[in-house]
């Protein structure tokens, strides 16, 4: 009983190639202060016991003596750790490891690989299979006490595999430190229930397909960027959902099952998320709502999130009408202004426009005709009101004049009137020859 494969304590370049370890009641390896050296297959099965978080298939660390040095500068490559009571601890005081396309995986004991205190771990390419959806594989959380210098820094999982069984969808993140991020790139997630839960975090795109719901809570100062959910979870609860402040969840794409009358979204901004910035994010499938908003600070927050691909919800934002920025041109709804063509010629007698979509929209408007004689002035309008004001008039020599009063106006007196239309901005050309419309610069309220 307690014992182990292989133990190392204050050594320097050891080198560990084609090990494996099976069914040891103490860790199968445990590193205590081992510097700059390098595991190549090494494989860990069914090692450790449950009474002591230290036991288990890999620890890596400072054992016992609390005030010195952890481990770093360590390699490991094509590590494979199943089913142990507890896959690996990582612990304070480490830093600089590295692993390249582990195997880690676990579907008999629920508890938290722990990773405390480090700086600088990377898995690179990890394959992660884990089935409780209610205790994270991996356990990076802050926490306070007596030695209490387990805040992470520097922790990075580049494109991990997160599959879990399709009768136990897993949970595999939880996180949360005061001195760095926890950043995850590319995952490629299949039947996971949650991602991640925690707080200063960074997730930059990747792949998910039957997860959720639940699937990623941003529970403070965290981001969620270019992901790709396809065939989410129809069950109860939102994809992502977003707790507290200092929260962005932008450019995802989200397929949803569900119907247009559920009470779901695909994305859910809770009551203490005030400051949420959620903004590009496209819906595809069904559910009742894109973003569905628990308070109202953060409609201020949200834009250019649209429905594509056929989706259908009952609405795009469950508090008011959609909002959209310049950037997003040829989209309805109110807010912010937008138009659709910034260019439009005008033959000599007739009439052009300029389709302003909505909100207030300011815009600087320039006229020119056979490419010499020049006009420019600023259009003031709203969706809402019938009325447009027209400023900063001016002209070349010889050039075409604007004008808002068309009062007396007939053909060929050499001036462009400009007038509102419903959500169009006209342009009534009684000059002689054909003038060519600029919107050179458009300001949005």
């Amino acid at each position: 009983p307690g014992v182990g494969g292989i133990r190392v304590r204050y050594a320097s370049y050891f080198t560990l190639d084609d090990v494996f370890i099976n069914q040891m009641d103490g860790s199968g390896v445990f590193l205590q202060q081992c510097w700059d050296s390098d595991f190549t297959n090494l494989q860990i099965m069914e090692c450790g016991n449950l009474n002591d978080d230290t036991q288990g298939g890999l620890y890596i660390g400072r054992g016992s003596t609390i005030s010195s040095d952890g481990s770093n500068a360590l390699r490991f490559r094509g590590l494979h750790i199943e089913n142990c009571p507890r896959l690996m601890t990582i612990d304070r005081s480490s830093r600089h490891i590295f692993f390249d396309s582990p195997k880690l995986e676990c579907v008999e004991y629920a508890n938290s690989s722990i990773i405390r205190g480090v700086n600088d771990v990377t898995f690179n390419s990890p394959e992660l299979t884990w089935a409780f959806p209610d205790t994270a594989m991996f356990s990076a959380v802050e926490v306070t006490g007596s030695e209490a210098a387990t805040a992470n820094k520097g922790v990075v999982f580049n494109s991990p595999k997160p599959h879990s069984p399709s009768t136990s969808y897993g949970k595999y993140f939880e996180y949360a430190s005061s001195k760095g991020r926890l950043v995850i790139n590319s995952p490629v997630c299949n039947y996971v229930k949650n991602l991640i839960t925690g707080r200063n975090f960074q997730i930059n795109g990747g792949t998910a397909q039957n997860c959720g719901p639940d699937f990623i809570r941003l529970v403070s100062d965290a981001d969620v960027t270019g992901m790709t959910m396809t065939d989410m979870d129809s069950a109860s609860g939102s994809h992502i959902y977003v707790v507290g402040l200092g929260c962005r969840v932008s450019y995802n794409s989200i397929d949803c099952s569900g119907t247009t009358t559920d009470g779901e979204a695909a994305i859910e901004i809770g009551a203490g998320a005030t400051d949420a910035r959620t903004v590009g994010n496209l819906f595809m499938g069904s559910r009742q709502y894109g973003v569905r908003l628990d308070n109202i600070a953060a409609k201020n927050w949200a834009f250019d999130n649209a429905v594509v691909n056929g989706g259908s919800y009952g609405a795009v934002l469950s508090s008011g009408a959609n909002r959209y920025t310049v950037s997003s041109p040829n989209s309805a709804g109110l807010g912010a202004g937008s138009f659709n063509s910034g260019t439009v010629a005008i033959a000599a007698g007739s009439t052009g426009s300029v389709s302003v979509l909505g909100g207030g929209s300011k815009l600087s408007v320039r006229a020119m005709i056979d490419s010499t004689r020049v006009a420019a002035c600023s259009v003031f309008s709203d969706a809402a009101i019938t009325a447009s004001s027209l400023t900063d008039n001016i002209n070349s020599s010889g050039g075409v004049a604007f004008s808002a009063d068309a009062t007396g106006a007939t053909p060929g007196d050499g001036k462009v009137y400009v007038s509102k239309s419903g959500s169009n901005i006209t342009f009534m050309n009684y000059t002689n020859s054909a003038v060519v419309i600029y919107v050179t610069l458009m300001s949005s309220y």
